[in-house]
């Protein structure tokens, strides 16, 4: 009867010898993947950063481009004399349920921002919606487009 417990101690002894001798391994293993995660993480952050200036570089430009923001970009620009242009805000960021930028154009005067338009501009496909302020609907630019034909 007492062989039993003893070989159980035995292995025992033995599994606990094993594991103490392989705990270091284990041990690094979790640490390196830790600092992985870690270093990952800020890498990531900072890449972030960086890619969410290059996407908004990329929205202002491309909304620069639409011919209703050219045209009051000459406005502004008579309005001052030549001193100022058309002006872009960053409103709203892509979040879990909402997926595109939220900018809104107008001019930036000494009192005051007067926005023109508002835009909704998804990043992935750089789609571009019109906020009507009446409505509060987003509109595709074609149906902004004719919207504003039935009115003028």
């Amino acid at each position: 009867m007492r062989k039993i417990p003893f070989i159980i101690s035995i292995v025992l002894f033995l599994g606990s010898v094993w594991l103490s001798a392989n705990a270091g391994i284990f041990s690094s293993r979790l640490r390196l993947k830790y600092n992985l995660k870690t270093d990952r993480r800020i890498a990531s952050m900072q890449s972030k950063i960086l890619h969410d200036s290059e996407i908004v570089n990329r929205i202002m430009n491309k909304l620069l481009n639409l011919r209703e923001v050219k045209q009051k970009d000459v406005f502004v620009d008579s309005l001052t004399n030549h001193k100022k242009g058309i002006t872009m805000r960053v409103i709203g960021k892509p979040e879990k349920l909402k997926k595109y930028y939220w900018i809104a154009v107008g001019y930036d005067s000494d009192l005051r921002f007067e926005t023109y338009y508002n835009f909704y501009v998804w990043p992935d496909n750089m789609l571009v919606k019109y906020l009507d302020p009446i409505s509060g609907k987003a509109l595709t630019m074609l149906e902004w487009r004719r919207t504003k034909k039935i009115y003028h």
